[in-house]
């Protein structure tokens, strides 16, 4: 997997990353972990019905016994979905809550990952004046975890948050995904932007 995944410096890059993620397919997933602010209270603050909310990140624990978070990420004014080969704690946050959440996904989402699918925002850099884009970059904002029809939808919201929707029906799937996020891999890729791959 690769080290960096928030952030692809072109469009070959996003497609490498996308190809390292897919190597999550064929796992069953063991746990999973909310990794969250500590609000001092028993009460799961991410909890928000149709959505799970988290500032920090999701670890999920895979059957080779491996551990892969997905956490926010920001560097400069980009920000994107950083997937690691290893727990948020303590390596990347040193304080916080943590909600296991395994019966939740047990009951609500996957229970391992047939296949995986990712979504980019496309980020053009213009020259002052030019209106041209000089540079293209790539954000990863969204990443879909599947089994089957089951689904772990696990997004970047907003500023500094992760989102997750287990099983978001067809409605909440169009409201959530921007028709501006280029996708990879899965049936989205057929309808949206393709990334040249060659």
């Amino acid at each position: 997997m690769a080290q960096r995944t928030a952030w692809a410096p072109s469009a070959f890059d996003a497609v490498a990353v996308h190809e390292s993620l897919r190597a999550l397919g064929g796992h069953q997933i063991r746990g999973v972990r909310y990794i969250d602010l500590d609000y001092g209270t028993a009460r799961p603050y991410w909890d928000e019905g149709e959505r799970d909310l988290v500032a920090f990140g999701v670890e999920l624990d895979l059957d080779d016994g491996s551990t892969r978070s997905v956490v926010w990420e920001q560097r400069d004014a980009n920000q994107g979905l950083g997937v690691r080969a290893e727990a948020l704690i303590p390596a990347h946050v040193t304080s916080g809550s943590t909600w296991d959440v395994s019966r939740r996904w047990r009951r609500k989402g996957p229970a391992r990952i047939s296949s995986v699918q990712s979504w980019w925002w496309k980020n053009d850099t213009t020259r002052h004046g030019a209106g041209e884009p000089v540079t293209t970059s790539f954000e990863l904002h969204g990443l879909a975890l599947r089994d089957g029809a089951e689904e772990a939808l696990i997004m970047l919201h907003g500023v500094d948050d992760v989102t997750v929707y287990l099983n978001p029906g067809r409605s909440l799937r169009a409201r959530v995904l921007s028709p501006e996020l280029v996708p990879l891999g899965g049936p989205d890729a057929a309808a949206g932007e393709a990334l040249p791959t060659g």
